[in-house]
């Protein structure tokens, strides 16, 4: 995967790239992070997702710093996966503010 990203950004123009926590537990953001090393990161766009199940204020929070912690770089766009069942979305939204 992580070749794939080098040469989607060299040969491709690719900028925008997208992952979540959920994929590959974790280890996507990682390959991500490896694979954008070398390359300007301003030009380059990172969206990645945080789990329902991560929805809670505390757990967003804890997510997003451990999420750009395997990118090794900042978040430009941080979404939710899919709204929780359980958790009001204002509650979410109140940790995306932060």
């Amino acid at each position: 995967m992580g070749q794939g990203v080098e040469e989607g950004i060299e040969l491709g123009g690719v900028t925008l790239i997208d992952t979540a926590e959920m994929y590959g537990g974790g280890h996507a953001e990682e390959l991500v992070g490896r694979a954008i090393k070398g390359f300007p990161r301003e030009e380059l766009f990172i969206v990645t997702k945080v789990w329902p199940n991560h929805a809670r204020y505390d757990d967003v929070i804890r997510s997003a710093r451990a999420s750009r912690e395997r990118l090794g770089t900042y978040i430009d766009l941080y979404l939710l996966h899919w709204p929780a069942t359980d958790v009001p979305i204002c509650e979410t939204m109140k940790a995306f503010e932060s």
